[in-house]
């Protein structure tokens, strides 16, 4: 049996989706919330295999709510549950551990095959939310960026703008004179913001920085 909570602010699409998973056989709903106090909470006591959340869940912070989750339970699968994804936000969602992103116009059907596909670990992406993905595929560098300002403040280390643009490029391998062309900065800014950064970090070296960065990213 699959066991699914749903997080849903929204009384009505809540009460919807669970009268759908009731008539399955092989997936129960353990409990709904309309708040992220609520689905904390619900986590703690029921344990459920999936959890489908909205990504306008009230106070919480979508992305922190993911990552504390998984932290916690990495077994335990999240899709959220979206009606205008911006492809922004969801691109660092799935950076952040999210299973996968559906539509709230989602067709009945559509959502039970979805979760039973994530409960066998595949991610799952339905409708506009593979248009918006493609969209800012190019960009991911961009996202990268973000998702390491995350998680290094995650660690109480904070970078600036450009100390984040330089060590996503340091991570890439690039040299200074490489870094100083695209970023339009001079080779001895960039030695500056590199040392700033080892500093930061507490190494001495590119390569104990750029692994130290990497494992950062896949942790």
């Amino acid at each position: 049996m699959i066991k699914v909570l749903l997080a849903e602010n929204q009384r009505l699409l809540r009460e919807g989706i669970i009268a759908i998973l009731s008539s399955t056989e092989d997936i129960h709903v353990i409990g709904s919330a309309s708040t992220g106090e609520e689905a904390a909470e619900l986590i703690e006591m029921e344990s459920p295999d999936i959890i489908l959340m909205d990504p306008q869940l009230g106070e919480s912070d979508t992305i922190d709510s993911t990552m504390r989750i998984k932290e916690r339970d990495p077994s335990i699968k999240i899709v959220l549950l979206s009606n205008n994804p911006d492809p922004k936000f969801l691109i660092t969602a799935l950076a952040s551990g999210a299973d996968g992103v559906l539509m709230k116009d989602l067709a009945p059907e559509r959502l039970i095959l979805s979760i039973r596909d994530v409960y066998n670990d595949q991610v799952v992406l339905t409708g506009e939310a593979i248009k918006q993905i493609a969209k800012r595929i190019e960009e991911f560098g961009y996202n990268q960026v973000e998702m390491l300002d995350y998680k290094l403040k995650k660690e109480n280390i904070t970078f600036s703008k450009r100390e984040l643009e330089v060590a996503n490029h340091l991570m890439e391998g690039k040299k200074n004179r490489e870094m100083a062309e695209m970023l339009e900065l001079t080779e001895g800014t960039v030695k500056n913001y590199i040392s700033s950064i080892y500093s930061k970090l507490g190494v001495h070296h590119r390569e104990k920085a750029s692994n130290y960065l990497q494992g950062l990213l896949e942790s």
